[in-house]
C-alpha cells in the first residue's frame, strides 16, 4: 500500500492536507482505505474514506460503525480471537500516526503507541495474540516538493499492553508496507529499499534475531520495466499459503500471486483493473478477499471496491462496491453480487 510510487498507484502515508474535504463524486479519496478478515471469516473490519472504522458481515452484507472520531483511522487488523482490533490513527497535526487498540464488544479504544518522534502504521497481531508488529518511521524530514514527510522506516513490535516496544530491523527503508507474521515470529513485509541511484519495491523476510533478507527474487521481469514491484504479503491461517501482489507480466498491472504447498505458484491476472491490493486468505484457504480499483478520482488515484477471488477457478465475486468504502450510510447492496472471471 504501500510504497513510494507514482500517485496513480497505491496511495499511502501522504500528508493529511492532500486529503480532499469532499468525499463524494470525483473528489473521493481512498488513500487510507484498508480492511482485514476475522479468523472465522464472519466479519470484515474496514477503514472508510470518511476516516472511521466499520464492521461488515460478508454474507448478509450488513455493516456497523465502530468509531466516529476526528482522527483518520486506517489499517485495521483483527486479533486472532477477533476480540480486539489494532489500527493506526492520525495525531492532531494530521502528519503523524500512532497505534490504537479497540475492544470489539465494548467499543473502547485505548492508545498503544504515543511517540511524537515516530510514525506508526500497518499493525498486525502475532498469531499468539500477545504482541503486535508494525511499520515505524524514525525520521521526519523535508522533501524536494516542499513540506515534510516521514522516512527511515523499519519493523517494530510492542506488547498489546503497550510495553516492551522494540525495533526489529535497522535498514532505514523509504517505506515499510503491510506485514504478515508467522507463528515462529518470522515477519514478511513489503518495503521500498533505498539504493544509491534508485528505489526498488521488494518483499523481505525477517526471521527472529536475524537481519531482513529478500523473499521473492526479481525473476522474469516484464518487457516494459527492469524492476518488478512487489507488495502486500499475506499468509494463510495454517501458513500453507502465501500471497502478494506484483506486476510480474505487465508494468503497473498488479496480479494476485499465490503460492501454496504442493502446488506451483500462480498469478491471477485481473481484467479491467490494473491495481489490486490487500489480499487476505479466507479461513478455508480456498479464496482470497482483496481490494480492486475499477475507478479513479480526478487525480487518477484509485477508488477501491471489495472482491473475493476463488483460487480453484479464478471466479471473482464483488462483496461490496466502492460506495461502501466511501460513504457506508449511502451504500445499497445489489440484490446479487456481481461475478466474473479475470
Amino acid at each position: 500500500m504501500l510504497l513510494l510510487i507514482p500517485v496513480a498507484t497505491l496511495p499511502l502515508l501522504a500528508p493529511l492536507a492532500l486529503i480532499y474535504q469532499s468525499l463524494y463524486g470525483n473528489h473521493v479519496e481512498h488513500r487510507f482505505v484498508r480492511f482485514d478478515l476475522s479468523s472465522d471469516g464472519r466479519e470484515i473490519v474496514f477503514s472508510s474514506a470518511d476516516g472511521d472504522l466499520y464492521l461488515l458481515d460478508p454474507v448478509t452484507r450488513q455493516w456497523n460503525r465502530l468509531t466516529e472520531t476526528d482522527r483518520i483511522e486506517t489499517s485495521p487488523a483483527f486479533s486472532p480471537d477477533g476480540n480486539l482490533i489494532a489500527f493506526a490513527g492520525s495525531d492532531d497535526d494530521g502528519q503523524t500516526f500512532h497505534l490504537f487498540l479497540l475492544d470489539v464488544a465494548s467499543r473502547k479504544v485505548v492508545p498503544l503507541t504515543d511517540d511524537d518522534d515516530a510514525n506508526d502504521f500497518f499493525p498486525r497481531f502475532h498469531p499468539q495474540g500477545n504482541e503486535i508488529v508494525f511499520a515505524r518511521a524514525y525520521t521526519y524530514r523535508s522533501y524536494s516538493l516542499g513540506g515534510m514527510t516521514w522516512d527511515d522506516y523499519d519493523v517494530a513490535t510492542v506488547n498489546i499492553d503497550g510495553s516492551n516496544l522494540r525495533r526489529l530491523s535497522n535498514e532505514k527503508y523509504r517505506i515499510v508496507g503491510p506485514l504478515a507474521v508467522r507463528s515462529d515470529g518470522t515477519i514478511e513485509f513489503a518495503a521500498t529499499v533505498k539504493h544509491r541511484d534508485n528505489l526498488s519495491e521488494e518483499l523481505l523476510t525477517l526471521p527472529p534475531d536475524s537481519p531482513p533478507q529478500p523473499l521473492v527474487t526479481q525473476t522474469t521481469p516484464h518487457d516494459r520495466s527492469g524492476e518488478i514491484r512487489f507488495r502486500d504479503p499475506a499468509v494463510s491461517l495454517d501458513e500453507s499459503g502465501f500471497a502478494y501482489v506484483a506486476d510480474r507480466t505487465d508494468a503497473w498491472h498488479f496480479a494476485i500471486c499465490v503460492e501454496q504447498e504442493g502446488a506451483a505458484a500462480k498469478a491471477y491476472e485481473i481484467a479491467d483493473s490494473h491495481i489490486q491490493t490487500s489480499p487476505v486468505f479466507a479461513p478455508d484457504n480456498q479464496s482470497i478477499y482483496f481490494l480492486r480499483a475499477l475507478t479513479a478520482n480526478y487525480q487518477s488515484r484509485p477508488i477501491f471496491s471489495l472482491w473475493k477471488l476463488s483460487l480453484a477457478d479464478g471466479q471473482l465475486q464483488e462483496i461490496a462496491s466502492d460506495e461502501l468504502l466511501t460513504s457506508p450510510e449511502n451504500w445499497q447492496p445489489d440484490a446479487a453480487n456481481a461475478s466474473e472471471r479475470p
